[in-house]
């Protein structure tokens, strides 16, 4: 997937080995990603 600024590479482990991303993308400084904490669902209706 290539969002312009942004590029999302999906393979099994093996098609990841044969493409060697490390070597190709290995210079590029990565971005860690932080699971949010999911917030609490309501359902809306208001009691009392």
């Amino acid at each position: 997937m290539d969002y312009g600024d942004l590029i999302v590479h999906i393979f099994t482990p093996e098609r990841r080995d044969f493409f060697n991303l490390e070597r190709l993308w290995g210079d590029v400084p990565r971005w860690e990603i932080v699971e949010k904490p999911k917030k609490k669902r309501t359902s809306g209706v208001r009691r009392g």
